[in-house]
């Protein structure tokens, strides 16, 4: 005799959750550095973000409306990390948690934002739009102060023309109360913030691509998408001129002294002060001959006379420096270069010989071809384990 099975699960009883990650994250965009907790976060383009440390720490959270997470900033050795997105939100995220969850966020509803930074123990973000207005945040309520720098007050008096987006934002080294605004089009602009005035200003006639300063905070270097490493002073610039224009991987015609070809966007650098050697270094992504066939990916290390290219396999998309301070204005030891390719992640050995890479902890180039199915397996035996992470 046949009887009727009586269903005795509901839906509400069953949950889908994550229970495994593994590889690279899918199309990555944006990456920071926690230098005292050694942590490295990533963010994508469909709005997660994941958060390494040593093996065993692996952390991820997702925005819950779709966007691209296009810059990540660590509250160091908090816990905390902000995230900017494709939405005009700034998010205040607390990963100390079992469960990432966001704190704070704020949106823009008039400008886009640009970019963001806040100075190490600084308790004020900086924020830059698209219009080229600068603005400013209290992280401790997360509310904007009525303090803003417009585009037209950070210009010249005398330039009339808009200086395009904001692209770069960050505090002197020695002196909080300084600032630079860098614009997409080579304007750049060291704002007083007590006098409320652009104490300086400085023009290169190349896109503006990144700013790092010297540790004394009296020179900083600009790099620019035509190959270009530009220094200025702090101090006012003699006729208005850089005190160096170089272009580390150009070559000069011996007998006219012009440079020969041109080449790709150096697209960041970072300007270090070597504790051990007493000298300054200079790293940096791009910068190649653009007309020289089979160009690979790259990083440049160069000290003194000593410049050392470092290939990489896929597209550079960013680079941190893990240093032994996390002041800007001390000396700094440079421990790894940590480069997030398109498809990988390298961290680089400084200290040692010929610069080897490090062993990634981590399985990065899963995402290569895409998961198209997968099988769970339940008690396996101990040796079919053992065979999997040979594998891996």
């Amino acid at each position: 005799m046949e009887h009727d099975i009586i269903e005795s699960l509901v839906q509400e009883q069953f949950t889908a959750e994550s229970t495994l990650r593994h590889g690279f994250p899918f199309k990555p965009l944006s990456m920071a550095f926690d230098p005292i907790q050694k942590l490295l976060a990533i963010g994508n383009r469909s709005g997660a973000v994941r958060i390494y440390g040593k093996p065993g720490i692996d952390i991820e959270f997702v925005h819950d409306s779709p966007c691209q997470v296009f810059q990540l900033i660590f509250i160091v050795n908090t816990g905390k990390i902000l995230t900017a997105c494709t939405d005009d939100t700034i998010n205040l995220w607390d990963f100390k948690r079992k469960k990432p969850e966001v704190l704070q966020t704020i949106k823009f509803q008039k400008e886009r934002i640009t970019c963001i930074n806040v100075q190490f123990l600084d308790k004020w973000l900086y924020i830059g739009t698209e219009k080229g207005n600068v603005y400013l945040l209290n992280l401790e309520t997360f509310n904007l102060s009525g303090y803003q720098m417009d585009w037209n007050k950070l210009m010249d008096p005398m330039q009339k023309n808009h200086p395009g987006a904001v692209s770069h934002l960050s505090c002197s080294p020695v002196d909080n109360g300084k600032i630079l605004v860098g614009f997409e089009t080579g304007q750049i602009t060291l704002w007083d913030l007590t006098t409320k005035k652009g104490e300086q200003r400085y023009y290169h006639n190349q896109r503006l691509t990144s700013i790092s300063w010297n540790m004394d905070g009296r020179q900083f270097v600009c790099s620019h998408n035509d190959g270009s490493l530009v220094t200025w002073q702090t101090v006012k610039p003699v006729n208005n001129k850089p005190s160096s224009v170089i272009f580390p991987h150009g070559k000069r015609n011996k007998e006219s002294g012009k440079m020969e070809g041109r080449c790709d966007p150096i697209e960041k650098v970072f300007w270090g002060f070597n504790r051990s050697q007493g000298d300054s270094f200079f790293i940096f992504s791009g910068g190649l001959q653009a007309d020289v066939t089979g160009v690979t990916p790259s990083i440049t290390y160069m000290q003194g006379k000593n410049t050392t290219l470092l290939e990489m396999e896929y597209c550079v998309l960013d680079f941190a420096v893990a240093t032994d301070s996390p002041y800007l204005s001390d000396w700094q030891e440079p421990e790894s270069i940590i480069a997030m390719l398109t498809n990988d992640l390298v961290a680089i050995d400084c200290k040692s010989n010929g610069y080897p890479c490090f062993k990634n902890p981590y399985a990065m180039d899963f995402n290569e071809s895409p998961v198209t199915c997968c099988k769970y397996l339940v008690d396996c035996p101990g040796t079919l384990k053992a065979l999997l992470y040979l594998k891996i």
